[in-house]
């Protein structure tokens, strides 16, 4: 019966590892490439870090850029919908070109 419970407990550390990875998102905006990244997927209750760059055309990262950062999240069952905004803030540089 021990076996069971310690495999039981090992598939579960496993399967919360495996489920870690943080979630990416590439789209066109006219003549630039965004990608966001998020530190968790899903996003969850509380603090998420939400990372954002923008290419030009030629591939270069643009660094003066306006950043409006807006989330929602319709009706459902047990609770009420949400609409959240904020301005996007420059925060280091850690860009790899190339």
């Amino acid at each position: 019966m021990r076996r069971v419970a310690y495999i039981a407990l090992i598939l579960l550390l496993i399967a919360g590892i495996a489920y870690g990875k943080e979630y990416e998102y590439k789209k066109k905006a006219g003549e630039y490439e965004v990608q966001v990244k998020i530190d968790r997927n899903p996003p969850v209750v509380g603090d998420n870090t939400m990372k954002i760059g923008i290419k030009d055309a030629s591939g270069k990262y643009v660094t003066d850029a306006k950043v409006v950062v807006e989330y929602s999240m319709p009706l459902m069952p047990g609770m009420p919908p949400m609409s959240y905004r904020t301005d996007g803030e420059l925060r280091g540089m850690s860009i790899r070109q190339g």
